[in-house]
């Protein structure tokens, strides 16, 4: 008889782990309407900036960033590009709501600005004052200024810059926010869900905080040089500026959010029993005589920081708006009428 009830008890356990098995590895989220439900509903409870951009439009189109994806692992995975593509669409909605020509961006929670979009030049004419050498050694320059004008990103200049600032600051500003989420199934024993997934996530779009800043900035040095209307439209656009620097601040504070985060993260995975070892390239996990890494942007960041010269930020406290901050910005903003 007790033997038997052993073999039952065993028999509970092993059903209980293929479920449990099962349903973390099958197909939970296989249609566009599941998939929306999982990122509504967590950007809901835990990204109430992402849950403002994702209830903006069609769920038709963001869930289509998704694609293929069928697991929580791989729609967080994706999340950060969900966000990022209809921040896109949103910023597009807003300035074109308010009149053809117009710009739109959108900060943060119930705040969105709009601007006159006014005269640009392609930005591959960066090229002649950039060195080879830089472009080569940032990741998104080719992407969104030195390559082929074919996108608004390489043909509107600072408008499309800030576009896509406000894109990066959001898409991984909601990787950040899943941190208490990834908390309630995650456990530190488990090494590879945070260094592998939770902190990969943000790491690879982080640094696009200093990459879009500098291309900013040599956009202006470069206008003011060779294109005088361009330039005197771009820094006497007083809520294009408001825009630029509120997400300039929040991007700056959630760039110090990550690190603090990942310092925890680091601190509880040591804690759990895991060695773990952080470097300028990777955060290592240590098993014995052997160890595997995972990328982190440290030397990306430090590299970007060395090409901030005295030029640069000069030109970028030139088109900042002093004391402007969430609580007063509607003071600083013009009308823009249609």
């Amino acid at each position: 008889m007790m033997l038997n009830l052993v073999k039952l008890k065993r028999a509970v356990l092993t059903i209980a782990i293929l479920i449990f098995f099962e349903e973390q590895v099958c197909a939970q989220y296989n249609t566009d309407e599941k998939r929306r439900d999982f990122y509504l509903e967590i950007c809901k409870e835990y990204a109430p900036d992402a849950f403002e951009i994702l209830k903006s439009g069609d769920y038709k189109i963001f869930v289509k960033f998704a694609d293929g994806t069928e697991t929580r692992r791989e729609l967080l995975d994706r999340l950060n590009t969900v966000v990022h593509e209809t921040c896109h669409s949103y910023n597009f909605k807003t300035g074109f709501e308010s009149g053809w020509g117009n710009e739109g961006y959108f900060i943060t929670n119930g705040i969105k600005i709009t601007t006159k979009k006014g005269s640009y030049f392609p930005s591959a004419a960066l090229n002649e004052m950039v060195p080879k050498e830089q472009q080569e050694k940032i990741f998104r320059y080719d992407t969104y200024v030195g390559g082929e004008p074919g996108n608004s990103s390489t043909l509107e200049g600072v408008y499309a810059f800030i576009n896509e600032f406000s894109a990066y600051y959001h898409g991984t500003k909601v990787d950040w926010e899943m941190f208490k989420y990834v908390q309630t199934f995650c456990s530190y024993t488990d090494v590879k869900c945070w260094t592998q997934d939770f902190l990969p996530n943000m790491e690879s779009t982080l640094y696009a905080f200093y990459e879009f800043r500098l291309f900013i900035a040599w956009y202006l040095i470069y206008a003011e040089e060779h294109e005088s209307k361009v330039y005197g439209e771009l820094i006497n656009n007083q809520n294009l500026k408001v825009a630029f620097t509120l997400l300039e601040t929040l991007f700056q504070n959630l760039v110090d959010d990550y690190f603090k985060t990942r310092e925890i993260v680091v601190k509880n995975l040591i804690a759990a029993g895991n060695k773990i070892e952080v470097g300028d390239k990777f955060l290592y996990v240590v098993n014995g005589n052997s160890k595997s890494g995972n990328g982190i942007p440290d030397d990306d960041i430090k590299y970007l920081k060395s090409l901030y010269t005295s030029r640069e930020n000069s030109m970028l406290e030139k088109f900042r708006v002093n004391g402007v901050n969430l609580s007063n910005y509607k003071q600083f903003l013009v009308d823009v009428k249609k």
